[in-house]
């Protein structure tokens, strides 16, 4: 070490596949393990109509939203804690310095967006899924039409319980787990509540208001 303390032994916890490598403006080389994914971009083919997906690793979410971040410091966009103490000291200025930032924010968070919404390569953009999110369709395996929260994702598949389902994830030792299936996004095309209303995400307010998002 540069502190000239010998390191005389290491201890390796887990295994990393697949890591991220970063080298610091330190002179430090890090790894981070890749698996963690932050939401699928789900597209469908203008042609055969097949549903897609691109699943977006967290890093590359971080590294979009860092170029937004930029962007807003480089237009003379305030920063939420400059905003929340304008706000104590000058609720009026307050006020008028968020209308007037309204329509700047509005463009570079369209222009710098975490979630890619843009039709591209010919595919057309339906939706995007992360941890956490609902979507109405029919269940994989009996078919019956609810709302399903997405819990895990990994490329190419997308992991879902019903949303009514508050028992424990299915591991060695748990008894009566809860629910669990995944499925591709091409599946997912074909679970439609018929055959006319393809899978839509949905946001469920906390008094059970329901609202369907478009391309979203």
């Amino acid at each position: 070490m540069s502190s000239g303390v010998p390191i005389r032994s290491i201890r390796i916890g887990i295994v990393i596949g697949d890591a991220v490598t970063i080298h610091g403006k330190d002179g430090v080389t890090r790894f981070y393990e890749s698996d963690n994914n932050h939401h699928t971009e789900i597209l469908k083919d203008k042609k055969t109509g097949k549903w897609s997906g691109d699943t977006v690793r967290m890093k590359e979410a971080s590294e979009r939203n860092i170029e937004r971040l930029r962007a807003l410091k480089k237009a003379g966009v305030h920063t939420a804690r400059e905003m929340r103490k304008l706000k104590k000291e000058n609720h009026k200025s307050y006020q008028q310095v968020r209308e007037q930032y309204k329509p700047i924010i509005r463009e570079i968070n369209q222009k710098h967006a975490i979630v890619n919404r843009n039709d591209r390569d010919g595919k057309e953009f339906i939706m995007s899924l992360a941890i956490g999110e609902t979507v109405y369709m029919r269940h994989k395996k009996n078919k019956e039409t609810g709302y399903f929260v997405v819990f895990k994702l990994d490329k190419g598949k997308i992991y879902l319980t019903p949303h009514w389902d508050a028992r424990r994830a299915k591991a060695a030792g748990i008894n009566n787990p809860r629910d669990e299936f995944y499925v591709s996004p091409s599946q997912m095309r074909d679970l439609g509540v018929d055959k006319d209303k393809p899978p839509c995400k949905v946001r469920v307010g906390p008094l059970g208001d329901l609202k369907v998002l478009v391309r979203d």
